[in-house]
Parts: C-alpha cells; structure tokens; sequence
C-alpha cells in the first residue's frame, strides 16, 4: 500500500477534525452496523453461528459442511466493521443486495481443518475476525478483501460463459486442488506465477478462486493490479473479463474500472472456440495470509 504520500493529507484532515470530535461522540459499533444495514438493505450481525442464516432458509442452513466457526460479537469487532465498511462503500447502494441478504461475523472459521478468512453460504457471506488479530489491522485488511473475494463468487455464478472463458485461460497442465485443505494450506511463500495469469499462490487452486482473488485486487488493491496488467498480456486478458462480468451487472461500476485505470490496461479477449469437460468446483474460501 503506498500510504506515504498521503501522510501530510491525513495529518491536516485530522487536525481539522480533532475539534469536531469532542462535539459529536462516535457511533458504538452496533450503531455503526444499523448504518451499513440500512444503506445496503442487508443484515449485518455477529454472535451465535447456529443463526447465521436469513428469511427463507432454517438453522439447517447454517450448518456449512465441513466448516467450523467460532462466535464473536460486535464490540469486538471494531476493525472488522470498518474493513467491511470500506470495502462496501465501493459499490452503488442497490448492487449487494442484489446477491446476498446478508454478512456475518464469525470469530476463527476454519475448512476442512484449515484458517480461512471468510466463506458463503447460499444468501450470504461469513467474515473471520480472528482474536489474536486484534489490534494489529489483520482484521481491517482481510474484511476489506474477504468482502470483495466472497461477494464476486455470487457475481461470477450469474455468468457462466465468463467462467468457461475464464477456464480456458487456465495453463495447459492446470489442475484445480483437489480439496479446500489443500488450496488454504498452499503456502503464500511462493513465487506468484504472473506469467500464467495468477495473482497468488491460492488463486491456482481452482476458477473459482482466480476470478475471487481478480476481484480482491480489483477493488481492494487497483493500482497494483494496473501495474500488473500493464506488464503481463495474460493478467490484462482476465482483467478484461472481470470488468465485463461486473459492468454487465451494474453500469454504474464502469466509471469505477475508468477512474481507477483499470479499463485502460485491460485487452479484451478474442473469440474463443473451447471445447472441454469443466468440473464447476465449490472451493471458494478466503485465504488467510499469514
């Protein structure tokens, strides 16, 4: 993140704003919650994981197969909050609604076994908040991400022929991973294989998880995957394809993918003739890096 240069910016923006805070006391957290509840037309809470499921679905649904959450609860979960809000605050009010009912907060989430930073279930999205995180912006940060990571599962579901595309870009002897385990456990140590298109280590896990890591980048980190795709033709190829995928859904983003750079670095895809057998997977946890 290159916060360096905005350093002067926010000192003076703080000095301005230290007088007002004594006038106006800040929003608790589960007022700040009513607030995001309110503007994106979605249910936000944490607590018992038994009840994390929405109207029209049971306590069933909230059982995730082969995932294990923890409980937490909102006042511990100040700097999830503002990573969701962040993160959120990206989109236009009405697009969210349109694909979850509603995002919860867990404590640890594990899969299979393994940490993860966020997962879904059929109307909504879980995130982590992780204890021994607190404090150090661990949190913040996979929120800001994991929202982004989770919500783009929904998006992609809603396009299949951009998944086939998406498919088809994989390298010649890609194979997906062959359980959650292995794809959360895939260590981040290693180098990223820009040159086939991969924006991680867990990305090369499965299509799924690409196009959820693209996502991440692309409204998490926009600038590093400018940079990126200005410098691999593989990389501005997928970029392409998620823009589509995410215009089609809401115009309103395209000014978003035009501000950010991202539209100017993108190269559209040729027409493809493919022709293969696609094992649609269901591997799209969040990854942890630790």
């Amino acid at each position: 993140m290159e916060f360096n240069k905005y350093f002067k910016l926010i000192g003076l923006v703080a000095l301005v704003l230290s007088g007002l805070q004594g006038c106006q006391p800040s929003l608790s957290n589960s007022e700040k919650v009513t607030h995001l509840s309110d503007k994106y037309s979605i249910e936000i809470k944490a607590g018992n994981p038994a009840l994390f499921y929405t109207q029209g679905y049971s306590p069933k649904d909230a059982l995730l197969t082969d995932i294990e959450l923890t409980r937490t609860s909102l006042s511990q979960a100040s700097e999830v909050i503002e990573g969701m809000s962040q993160a959120l605050g990206i989109y236009p009010d009405k697009f969210v609604n349109k694909y979850i009912d509603a995002i919860f907060i867990a404590g640890d989430i594990k899969i299979e076994g393994a940490e993860a930073g966020g997962t879904y279930g059929p109307k909504w999205i879980i995130l982590s908040n992780t204890p021994e995180w607190n404090g150090t912006g661990a949190n913040h940060e996979n929120a800001r991400y994991a929202v982004h990571h989770e919500l783009s599962s929904f998006v992609l579901a809603r396009h299949p022929e951009s998944r086939i595309i998406w498919h088809s870009m994989m390298p010649e002897s890609w194979a997906s991973a062959t359980s959650d385990y292995k794809a959360l456990t895939t260590s981040s140590s290693q180098p990223v294989n820009y040159q086939q298109g991969f924006l991680s280590k867990y990305a090369e896990s499965s299509v799924g998880n690409d196009f959820n890591v693209y996502a991440e980048h692309a409204f998490g980190d926009p600038n590093n995957l400018k940079a990126l795709a200005s410098e691999h033709a593989i990389i501005a190829q997928k970029l392409a394809i998620l823009i589509s995928v995410y215009i089609n859904e809401e115009p309103q983003l395209k000014s978003y993918f035009k501000e950010t750079g991202l539209t100017a670095v993108a190269q559209p895809v040729n027409q493809l003739e493919v022709s293969f057998d696609i094992n649609v997977d269901n591997i799209k946890p969040t990854k942890v890096e630790q």
